[in-house]
């Protein structure tokens, strides 16, 4: 425990370092949800599908069923932005879907993960309830430290040894960079990603981050040879993936999959839920835009053709990682039962759209 706390100290440090250059960042742009949904994408791109009053449905009704014995109940609206496009229903909430465990869940972390085996892992808790009732979960160990391109390879090598039941279908859940790892694998192995039925990409960086851009070569000069004690260096590519300059360039010339269904989940908050530790970077990419999660501007986060879930109101770590209790941070727990509600919600949301969809068996 004691080399895992320090890792996560070390990896802290580092962020200070980048962002404590003396001057403040100029807020060019107000924080305000007065806005439409928007994304980042080259021309000719598919066209985003609206999802979010769904998948408010969803989420909400999950809530509510957990409020039941809670003395302060956790308040939807709270934790999902709406945005000023999104519509109010008229109509009285439609029932939750049903689980589907034909469906492999198959979940890849984001950068550094494998440095901080305690945390790293998105959702760890909250995919136990799933496994009770019959999910099938597996969960791939990228290289913390690598290039997509390098991380594409092992996720293809995992997808390509998984024994596979007749008619289960693959739903690839990705984390930050993570996200950005399985679109490389979806365009590089399209006769393995056959198996894939659906991609949610969560606080993913799909256009990479203006952070990797800034600070990049920083790290590749400072860092990149440094072993830490759970992880090795691997290819050193992991700045150069997450590049702005980079990631956008290769979304824009390499259309996707087209027999694959796309989610999007967007992570971004205000200056006051984001953690300390995060607070720096928070401020650097306010800088561009205030609507951003302290590592991702909320429009980068959006996949081209993707069915949009929604705007959750939460820091880049808070979503997926259990960073707060490592730190001891406050509201740990209460966080935790959010994300188990959210990871819920997002499940059932995909699987709904699936089999409406009447997605055949895989061959």
């Amino acid at each position: 425990m004691r080399i895992h706390r320090s890792n996560l100290r070390r990896y802290i440090a580092f962020i200070f370092l980048l962002t404590s250059a003396p001057g403040c960042t100029p807020t060019l742009l107000p924080f305000s949800t007065d806005i439409p949904a928007q994304t980042m994408t080259s021309v000719e791109t598919p066209r985003v599908r609206d999802d979010r009053p769904r998948f408010r449905e969803i989420f909400c009704s999950l809530l509510r069923q957990r409020n039941k014995n809670q003395i302060k109940p956790i308040l939807c609206d709270d934790h999902l932005w709406r945005l000023s496009d999104e519509p109010y229903s008229s109509q009285p909430p439609r029932p939750l879907p049903k689980h589907d465990t034909r469906f492999r869940l198959v979940l890849v972390p984001g950068a550094f993960a494998e440095c901080f085996p305690k945390i790293g892992f998105p959702f760890e808790s909250s995919t136990d309830w799933l496994e009770k009732i019959g999910y099938r979960i597996e969960k791939i160990q990228v290289s913390g430290r690598s290039s997509s391109e390098n991380n594409a390879r092992q996720i293809a090598l995992a997808v390509e040894e998984m024994d596979m039941r007749d008619g289960e279908r693959l739903i690839l859940i990705g984390y930050s960079k993570g996200a950005t790892d399985i679109l490389h694998y979806l365009v590089d192995y399209p006769d393995i990603s056959d198996r894939v039925a659906a991609f949610l990409s969560v606080a993913g960086a799909i256009n990479g981050s203006a952070l990797a851009d800034a600070f990049g070569d920083t790290y590749i000069e400072w860092f990149s040879e440094t072993n830490l004690a759970a992880c090795g260096r691997g290819d050193r590519g992991l700045f150069e993936s997450l590049k702005r300059s980079k990631q956008s360039k290769w979304m824009a010339a390499h259309p996707l999959p087209i027999q694959v269904n796309y989610f999007s989940m967007v992570a971004f908050t205000n200056r006051e839920n984001v953690q300390p530790a995060l607070l720096g970077t928070y401020d650097l990419l306010k800088g561009i835009d205030p609507r951003n999660d302290s590592q991702l501007l909320f429009y980068d986060q959006v996949i081209p053709g993707s069915s949009l879930l929604g705007y959750f109101n939460s820091g880049h770590w808070d979503i997926a990682v259990s960073a707060r209790k490592m730190l001891g941070e406050m509201d740990a727990e209460k966080r935790e039962a959010l994300r188990d509600t959210l990871f819920e919600a997002m499940v059932l949301s995909v699987v709904e759209s699936l089999q409406k969809s009447d997605i055949p068996d895989s061959q």
